[in-house]
C-alpha cells in the first residue's frame, strides 16, 4: 500500500480507519483501535490491531500495528 493515501481506505459500512484515528488524536492522544485491513500477499482484509500517540511538540502521530492472528501463530514457534 505503499504511495497510497490510506486516510481514503475504507472499511466496510463506510469506516475510514486511518481518518477516525486522526480525528479521535485531537481529544485523544493515545489509544487503542481494532479494525479490519488488507494483509500483504493475500486476498481479503483480516482483523488488525493498532496503537498511536500525539508527539505533541512535532505534531506528529505514531503508531504500531500488528495482525492478531499472526501473533498467534509466530507464539506457537
Amino acid at each position: 500500500m505503499e504511495g497510497k493515501n490510506l486516510r481514503l481506505y475504507e472499511k466496510s459500512g463506510g469506516f475510514f480507519p486511518v481518518e477516525q484515528i486522526l480525528k479521535d488524536i485531537k481529544t485523544k492522544p493515545d489509544g487503542f483501535y481494532e479494525y479490519n485491513w488488507p494483509k500483504p500477499h493475500t486476498d481479503g482484509v483480516f482483523s488488525k490491531y493498532a496503537y498511536v500517540k500525539l508527539l505533541s511538540p512535532l505534531n506528529w502521530v505514531i503508531g504500531t500495528e500488528e495482525y492478531p492472528d499472526e501473533v498467534k501463530s509466530n507464539h506457537k514457534k
